[in-house]
C-alpha cells in the first residue's frame, strides 16, 4: 500500500509539472524595427498597450536579432508599440487593428526626416558659434575696462 501511495504521489507531481502548448495559425501583427541607416534594432526591449489600457503593458519582450517583434491583437481598436533602446533611441507606434482576422494596419512613424535633422544640427552648430562670440566680445570688453 505504502508502495502505491509513493508511485501516485511521484506520478501526481510528475504530471502537475508538464509544460504544455498549442501551436495556431492565425493573423499576427508583425513589426520590423531599424535605424535610418538600415540597422536592424536587435533585441531591443518594447511594449505593446492594448486599446483597453493604454497604461499597463498588454505583452513586454524584445526584438529578435533582425529587428521583429509579433502580437496577436485580442481587440479592435488602436495598438501602441513602444520600443527603445538603452541607448534612448527608440519609437512609438500606433497600429488601427479593425478586423482581428484582417488586420488593416496603420503606422505612424516618429521618426524626423533628414531635412529636420539638417536643419536642427546646422542651427544648434550656428547658436554654439555665436555664444563663443558674445562670450568672446565681452571678454574682450572687460578687460579693456
Amino acid at each position: 500500500m505504502l508502495l502505491f501511495l509513493s508511485v501516485v504521489a511521484v506520478l501526481s507531481v510528475s504530471f502537475a509539472h508538464d509544460v504544455l502548448y498549442e501551436v495556431e495559425e492565425k493573423k499576427a501583427v508583425v513589426v520590423k524595427v531599424f535605424f535610418s541607416d538600415g540597422t536592424e534594432m536587435a533585441y531591443a526591449p518594447y511594449e505593446v498597450y492594448s486599446p483597453s489600457d493604454p497604461k499597463i503593458p498588454w505583452q513586454k519582450g524584445r526584438t529578435d536579432r533582425k529587428g521583429y517583434l509579433s502580437f496577436y491583437p485580442s481587440e479592435n481598436g488602436v495598438w501602441r508599440v513602444k520600443i527603445a533602446e538603452e541607448s534612448g533611441h527608440g519609437t512609438e507606434i500606433e497600429l488601427n487593428v479593425s478586423n482581428q482576422e484582417q488586420h488593416t494596419l496603420k503606422k505612424t512613424n516618429t521618426a524626423c526626416p533628414f531635412y529636420v535633422k539638417l536643419f536642427s544640427y546646422i542651427g544648434l552648430f550656428l547658436s554654439a558659434m555665436l555664444s563663443l562670440y558674445v562670450s568672446k566680445r565681452l571678454r574682450t570688453r572687460r578687460s579693456q575696462t
